[in-house]
């Protein structure tokens, strides 16, 4: 197979898969030609996020108050922050189980419950920022926007609904959640997620300085809460390695995680490639904003190169003999 044949058959696999439907966003646009429009961009996210996180201090002051009660909570323990990506696949049950038993935590994202191999262990946090994810009344209807299916939101409230584990979300998501009769084994906790872009900050009761990916403001608040060391997995950041352009010059993504399903994911909000490298430029800049000596990734073939990587898998496996 020649090189243009082994180029043909990548794309033909890849549309291949089944393609999922997501609502239309707002457009981005590529905006860093311009110093004009970077600035006019500041300006106008720092006028409406101001407004928007007084209403939230007005109307979540309560929540917010409770944020400042998890400061330093962590201190003693390490912490495992575990993302959806193929990488959580490195882990199993034996080294979870040792690690928790060991008087530490572990952190998950949304759709832990679909990796059957490894959700027997029930992490101490769930923590999610997709306003879809435990809404029920998204499970049967058309184009929910994101990557969430019907059968992995009931899994999901199933799951949860099983075991005590704490939830950890945007505090103008609390009360619908906490009114959520299936949840009422759970505790909840709450950070603001506001964005305000051009600043630096990752306390989760301010605006946040960086991208919206639920894995980044949990680590936000692990770092908060002060853990010993933070050990993050499942961040592969592979976006940029399963980018596909049709003849309509439409752009798509082959979105893979870890319980095993790939699919095409059509990107309806970026209006050029361009847009969407600057969002994924972001993705990678923004994690210069945590900056901690003490956060680790124990994925070593993760894009994500601003941690020290380390195996903790073979340490434990060490330690235990």
């Amino acid at each position: 197979m020649n090189q243009t044949e082994k180029y043909i058959k990548q794309y033909e696999d890849a549309f291949n898969l089944k393609k999922t439907k997501y609502k239309e966003g707002i457009k981005k646009k590529f905006t860093l030609d311009s110093v004009f429009a970077l600035a006019k961009i500041r300006v106008i996210t720092l006028i409406l996020s101001v407004l928007q996180y007084i209403v939230y201090l007005w109307n979540y002051r309560k929540y917010i108050g409770n944020i400042f009660k998890q400061k330093g909570s962590g201190s003693g323990k390490d912490v495992l922050i575990i993302g959806n990506g193929p990488s959580q696949g490195l882990l199993n049950l034996e080294f979870l189980d040792s690690f928790s038993k060991s008087g530490n935590v572990s952190m998950a994202v949304n759709f832990w419950p679909s990796n059957k191999s490894l959700s027997e262990h029930v992490p101490t946090f769930m923590v999610f920022s997709d306003p879809a994810s435990l809404k029920k009344d998204t499970f049967d209807k058309p184009g929910v926007d994101m990557e969430i299916s019907a059968v992995k939101q009931k899994e999901l409230i199933e799951y949860l609904s099983k075991n005590t584990i704490n939830i950890v979300a945007p505090i103008n998501h609390l009360k619908d959640l906490k009114d959520m009769k299936e949840l009422k084994r759970s505790r909840f906790y709450g950070f603001v997620d506001i964005e305000f872009r051009g600043w630096d900050n990752i306390h989760p009761a301010f605006p946040r300085g960086y991208i919206s990916m639920t894995m980044y403001k949990m680590l936000a608040w692990a770092i908060y809460k002060e853990y010993d060391n933070v050990y993050i997995i499942g961040m592969d950041n592979t976006y940029i390695k399963s980018l596909y352009n049709d003849h309509n010059n439409q752009l798509w993504n082959v979105e893979e995680h870890a319980d095993g399903e790939s699919y095409l994911h059509k990107l309806d909000a970026y209006d050029s490639m361009a847009s969407r490298l600057q969002d994924l430029i972001y993705l990678f800049s923004d994690l210069r904003k945590f900056k901690k000596d003490n956060i680790y990734n124990i994925d070593p073939y993760s894009l994500v190169d601003q941690f020290e990587k380390k195996d903790l898998v073979a340490e434990f496996k060490s330690n235990k003999r």
